[in-house]
C-alpha cells in the first residue's frame, strides 16, 4: 500500500439538515462526518466494505471517544483528516481531527473497530501485520485508552423507543447515529440551550433490530450524565455512553 494514503483528508460543508434549532452542528452529524471518511479511508486501504465483504466479513464499530473544543454554526465548512492508529488485541484503532474553515479546532476523535465474520459476529483479525496500519501509532488526536462504561444507581428517566424504518441501516440494525440521537433525545428543550457537551464516550455492545423495543435510561452524576439503552424484548443492554457538560 501507498504510504501517502495512510492520512485521509476530506472537506465537508455544513447543511442545515446538519444543525439543530440554534444553527449549531449537531453531535450526530459530526459523528456522521467521521465515519463517512473513515469508511472511505478503509476502501483506499483495501479494507472497506467492498474487499472484506467478498471474504464474509464486516467492519463493527466498537467504541468511541470525542472530544469537542468548538461548536461549529451553518452555513459553514469543515476539514477533518483521519489516520488508523495500529491495534489493540483484536480491535483496531483510528483517530481523527476536525478543523472548521478558519482553522479552527473542532473536534479531536477516537474510536475502535473490530473486523467481524459476517454470519457468526465473531471477530476475526484480518491483515493485522500490515505495516501501514501502524504507521502512525504514535499521532494521538486522542492519547487515552476507551474505557469499558458502566453505570450503578436508579436512572434519572427512562425513555422508551420502538425502533423503525427510520432508524435502520441496509442490515436492518439500528444506525450508530440513532444511538447517539437517542441519548440527546432525553432532553428538554430549555438544557439544550443552556448546555453544551466537552466529551462524549460511547460503547456499542450489541446490534439492535428493526421493531426492537427499547429504554434508554438516564443517570446523573456531578462529573457527566450516563446513558444505558436496555432492549425489552431480550433484557440486554446494547449501547451505554457518557456525556460530559
Amino acid at each position: 500500500m501507498d504510504s501517502a494514503l495512510q492520512i485521509l483528508k476530506k472537506q465537508f460543508t455544513i447543511n442545515p439538515k446538519d444543525v439543530d434549532f440554534r444553527c449549531t452542528l449537531k453531535v450526530s452529524s459530526l459523528i456522521n462526518y467521521y465515519i463517512e471518511a473513515a469508511w472511505n479511508h478503509a476502501e483506499a486501504l483495501n479494507l472497506g466494505f467492498s474487499h472484506l465483504t467478498p471474504l464474509g466479513l464486516a467492519w463493527v464499530l466498537t467504541r468511541l471517544k470525542f472530544i469537542i473544543h468548538s461548536v461549529p454554526t451553518w452555513p459553514g465548512e469543515l476539514v477533518l483528516e483521519t489516520w488508523p492508529k495500529g491495534m489493540d488485541r483484536i480491535q483496531y484503532i483510528r483517530d481523527a481531527e476536525i478543523k472548521d474553515g478558519n482553522n479552527k479546532a473542532v473536534a479531536s476523535i477516537t474510536s475502535t473497530w473490530m473486523i467481524i465474520d459476517a454470519k457468526s459476529k465473531r471477530p476475526k483479525v484480518h491483515l493485522k501485520d500490515e505495516e501501514l496500519l501502524y504507521k502512525l501509532k504514535d499521532k494521538h488526536a486522542v492519547e487515552e485508552t476507551l474505557p469499558a462504561l458502566s453505570f450503578s444507581g436508579e436512572p434519572e428517566s427512562v425513555t422508551p423507543y420502538t425502533v423503525r424504518y427510520s432508524d435502520v441501516d441496509m442490515n436492518h440494525h439500528l444506525t450508530t447515529l440513532r444511538y447517539l440521537e437517542f441519548m440527546f433525545d432525553t432532553y428538554s428543550e430549555d438544557f439544550i440551550l443552556k448546555n453544551q457537551p466537552k466529551e462524549i464516550t460511547v460503547n456499542f455492545l450489541r446490534e439492535v433490530m428493526f421493531g426492537s423495543r427499547l429504554e434508554m435510561k438516564r443517570f446523573i452524576s456531578d462529573n457527566y450524565h450516563g446513558f444505558e439503552l436496555l432492549n425489552t424484548d431480550t433484557g440486554t443492554v446494547s449501547f451505554r455512553g457518557e456525556i460530559v457538560y
